[in-house]
């Protein structure tokens, strides 16, 4: 059995770049102590807040973020 992840965050920055799209991934927040934080990050395409999720970390946040967008604009990456 071959159990594989889909990496969100790879393919909306892939869609970004090949529409030339400017895009970032933003720090909104950080709730705790230092090694038990909680991250809110958000992904702005311009100045347009798009997508935000939490993570216990900033990686984890930027990736919950991009399946939340990739979740919302599905016909965008497959097409």
């Amino acid at each position: 059995l071959l159990l594989t992840t889909h990496n969100y965050k790879s393919e909306v920055i892939e869609y970004f770049q090949s529409k030339k799209l400017s895009f970032r991934f933003e720090e909104l927040s950080r709730i705790g102590e230092q090694h038990n934080s909680t991250f809110t990050m958000g992904l702005f395409v311009g100045d347009e807040l798009v997508a935000q999720a939490e993570g216990g970390s900033k990686k984890k946040g930027e990736e919950a973020a991009s399946k939340i967008f990739y979740n919302q604009n599905p016909e965008l990456l497959n097409g």
